[in-house]
C-alpha cells in the first residue's frame, strides 16, 4: 500500500488520508463535541473556466505533520491542475527537502498530494481553507453537478498525531464530498429521508422510539429540529453535511392518557429552505388501542381535471371511528364520517386554472370514541397547463363495422377565448367523418367544418362580435363517423 511506501521512506510520518466534504467547518458528535473532519466546498463556474475548490481542515484535537489526500473526479467534464497549501499548511512547501514537503501526482481521473514535515514544525489546531484545489472545466461540459470524492484506491483514513515508531494513536475524520457546480443550477431543498409516516402509539411507562434522518442533493450543510415536544419527549438538534439525523425518545405518563401531539421536525439547509413535516402521537392506556387508518401515498392531478380518492380507518377495539379531514384546498371536499369500528369516506378534489404549480397538504384524522386518533397526511401536486389544450374523449373505442360512431373532442382552457381552428387528421381507410357540430360550450359562437383532403378535416369556431367559449374542460367538437368493416384491432 502507498501508506507502507511512504513509511519506508521516513519512520517520522503523520499521515491524514482526506476525502471530500461541502461547507460547515467543524461537526459534532452525540456528546457536543467537535470532530476531526475534511472539507470539500462546492463552488460554481461555467465552461472553460478553472475554479479554485477550498478544502478545509478541521483538526481539532492534535496538529498535524503530514497529509495524505487522494481525490477522484469524473474526467470527462472536468480536470484537476494542482493543489495548493494555503492558510496553516503554508510552511509545507519550505519546511523539508525532497521526499518530504509538498508533492502533487496526477492521472486522470484522479490527483493525489503527499505533504510532510521532518521537523517539529507541524500544521496547528484549526478548522479552516487549508488546500486549493484548481479544477479546469471542459469547454463542453453540460450544465450539472460534479463530485469530488475520496478516492477508493486507498481508503486509510488515520491521522496520525505522535512522534516514533510506535503504534500511532488514531483519529478518523469525517469525511464529506463536494461538487463542481457547471452554469447556473437552481439549489434544492433537503428531503426527510426517513420519518414515520402514520401515526405514533405511546403507552405510558414505555419508550416511544424512531429515527428521523435528512439529506440534501446539493451536499449542503442541514440543521434537523423539532418543535412541539410534549413532555417527557427528547429530540436533540442535529447538524451535519448532506445527511443528518437525530433519535425522538419519548416516556409518556399516565397523565398524558388521551392527549394527543402533532411534533414537528424541521431540516433547514444553509440556503434557508426549510422542509417541516408532522408526526402524530397519540398516548393511550394498554386497554385502548388508536384506530388504524390506511395508508394514501402523494396524488397528482392536472388544472381542471378531477381527483378522487377513498380514505379508510378501523379500530381493533370495535370503536366507533369518525374520520375528517383539515387543510383541504379550494374546490375539494372531504365529509367528516362515522362508522361502527370500521369506516371509509371519499376525497373530492376539481383544482381550477389557478391552483397549478402548488402542493397541497391534506391532513386526514381518524378518532375513536375515547379520543385516541391517528393521522395522515397526503401531498397532493397540482399540474400547471400552461397553455390551452385539445384532446381526444376518453371513450373512444369502437368495433369493425360501427356506423354513426361519435368522436368527442375535448377543449381545456384556462382563460376565455374567441375562437379555435384545427384540422382532424385520420386515417381514410379506417374511418368515414359523416359530419361535425360544436357543443353546448360553442353555442353561441360561428361553425365550420369541411372535408380538405381525403384524410384531413378542419373546424373553424369563431366570434362574430365578442362572444367568448368560457374558461373549462369538456367537449367542444363531436364528430359522427362509421367505421369500415375491415379495420383491424389497434
Amino acid at each position: 500500500m502507498m501508506r507502507n511506501r511512504w513509511k519506508l521512506q521516513s519512520a517520522i510520518h503523520w499521515l491524514i488520508a482526506l476525502a471530500g466534504a461541502v461547507f460547515c467547518l467543524a461537526f459534532w458528535d452525540s456528546a457536543g463535541a467537535q470532530q476531526d473532519s475534511v472539507i470539500i466546498k462546492n463552488v460554481q463556474g461555467n465552461r472553460g473556466d478553472t475554479v479554485s475548490v477550498p478544502i478545509i481542515i478541521a483538526n481539532h484535537s492534535d496538529s498535524l505533520l503530514a497529509i495524505y489526500l487522494e481525490l477522484a473526479y469524473d474526467s470527462n467534464y472536468v480536470v484537476a491542475d494542482t493543489m495548493i497549501p494555503v492558510g496553516r499548511a503554508m510552511f509545507f512547501p519550505s519546511a523539508a527537502p525532497s521526499p518530504y514537503g509538498w508533492a502533487v501526482t496526477k492521472r486522470p481521473g484522479f490527483i493525489r498530494l503527499l505533504a510532510s514535515s521532518w521537523t517539529t514544525e507541524k500544521m496547528p489546531v484549526g478548522s479552516d481553507t487549508a488546500i486549493v484545489l484548481k479544477m479546469r472545466i471542459k469547454n463542453l461540459t453540460p450544465n450539472g453537478y460534479y463530485p469530488i470524492t475520496f478516492s477508493t484506491a486507498d481508503s486509510q483514513l488515520n491521522v496520525f498525531v505522535g512522534y516514533g515508531n510506535a503504534t500511532f494513536p488514531t483519529i478518523t475524520p469525517v469525511k464529506i464530498t463536494g461538487n463542481v457546480i457547471v452554469g447556473n443550477i437552481t439549489n434544492s431543498p433537503p428531503a426527510f429521508s426517513n420519518i414515520p409516516s402514520t401515526t405514533q402509539l405511546a403507552i405510558p411507562g414505555t419508550l416511544l422510539q424512531f429515527t428521523v434522518a435528512a439529506t440534501d442533493v446539493d451536499n449542503d450543510s442541514l440543521t434537523l429540529s423539532a418543535s412541539g415536544l410534549p413532555t417527557g419527549a427528547a429530540f436533540a438538534t442535529a447538524r451535519g453535511y448532506r445527511n443528518v439525523q437525530s433519535t425522538f425518545s419519548f416516556v409518556a405518563a399516565d397523565s398524558q392518557i388521551g392527549h394527543n401531539y402533532n411534533v414537528n421536525f424541521r431540516v433547514v439547509d444553509r440556503y434557508g429552505h426549510i422542509v417541516e413535516r408532522q408526526v402524530p402521537i397519540s398516548v393511550a392506556s394498554a386497554g385502548n388501542r388508536p384506530p388504524t387508518i390506511g395508508a394514501v401515498g402523494a396524488q397528482i392531478v392536472t388544472e381542471g381535471q378531477r381527483l378522487q380518492f377513498t380514505v379508510s380507518a378501523y379500530d381493533l377495539d370495535g370503536d366507533f371511528v369518525t374520520i375528517t379531514a383539515s387543510g383541504l384546498p379550494s374546490h375539494s371536499s372531504f365529509p367528516d364520517v362515522t362508522g361502527d369500528s370500521t369506516v371509509s369516506g371519499t376525497f373530492t378534489f376539481d383544482p381550477d386554472f389557478n391552483q397549478g404549480g402548488n402542493v397541497y397538504s391534506v391532513v386526514f384524522t381518524a378518532r375513536d370514541a375515547l379520543g385516541s386518533s391517528s393521522q395522515i397526511t397526503v401531498d397532493i401536486t397540482v399540474l400547471d397547463i400552461p397553455n390551452d389544450m385539445l384532446k381526444f374523449g376518453d371513450d373512444q373505442g369502437a368495433l369493425a363495422g360501427t356506423s354513426g360512431r361519435p368522436i368527442i373532442i375535448n377543449l381545456t382552457n384556462a382563460k376565455p377565448i374567441y375562437g379555435l381552428q384545427f384540422d382532424f387528421l385520420y386515417d381514410p381507410t379506417i374511418l368515414t367523418i359523416r359530419s361535425a357540430y360544436p357543443s353546448s360550450r360553442a353555442q353561441d359562437m360561428a361553425f365550420f367544418s369541411q372535408q380538405l383532403a381525403e384524410d384531413r378535416y378542419r373546424v373553424m369556431v369563431f366570434s362574430m362580435g365578442n362572444e367568448t367559449i368560457a374558461a373549462g374542460n369538456d367537449t367542444i367538437i363531436n364528430f359522427i363517423v362509421d367505421i369500415d368493416s375491415r379495420a383491424t384491432f389497434g
